[in-house]
């Protein structure tokens, strides 16, 4: 009987993290994302996009990482004013306890005012992220719902 229960909650509990995983979720506050923090290397960091900015943040233990980052990469290839920037925390564990990365990868969706917008954990939903850029590249981020 014991064991029927923990086994359900286990079932349901990784049901409930399976949906919730890769999920865009839209940032309550619209905190400023300091740069100077993040502590990029000279020459690494060439500015924001135009309209959006992600900031994936990684390790070199993340397996799901690369493909994220391939992902990212083809996704932002037809959306030029939109920017990729990838921080590999491995060695970084401050920056991890500044921005509350629990998993890698983490991606952070900032808007031409480096505002947090929204943030990603896990491999992402395209279509969701997508909406969002492309409501960010017309000024419409406000009417992006989840």
């Amino acid at each position: 009987m014991v064991i029927g229960i923990v086994l359900t909650a286990a079932v349901l509990a990784g049901a409930v993290w399976l949906i919730l995983r890769g999920r865009v979720r839209q940032s309550g506050s619209a905190e400023q994302i300091d740069l100077s923090t993040l502590g990029l290397p000279t020459g690494s960091f060439r500015g924001l996009g135009e309209s959006a900015t992600l900031f994936l943040f990684s390790t070199d233990f993340c397996a799901t990482c690369p493909g994220v980052e391939r992902a990212y990469l083809e996704l932002l290839a037809t959306r030029p004013w939109a920017k990729l920037i990838k921080i590999d925390l491995t060695n970084r564990n401050d920056l991890a306890v500044r921005f509350h990365v629990l998993q890698t990868p983490t991606t952070f969706v900032l808007n031409s005012r480096s505002n947090l917008v929204a943030r990603i954990g896990g491999a992402p939903k395209l279509l969701a992220l997508t909406k969002l850029l492309d409501d960010l590249a017309v000024g419409a981020s406000h009417s992006y719902a989840i």
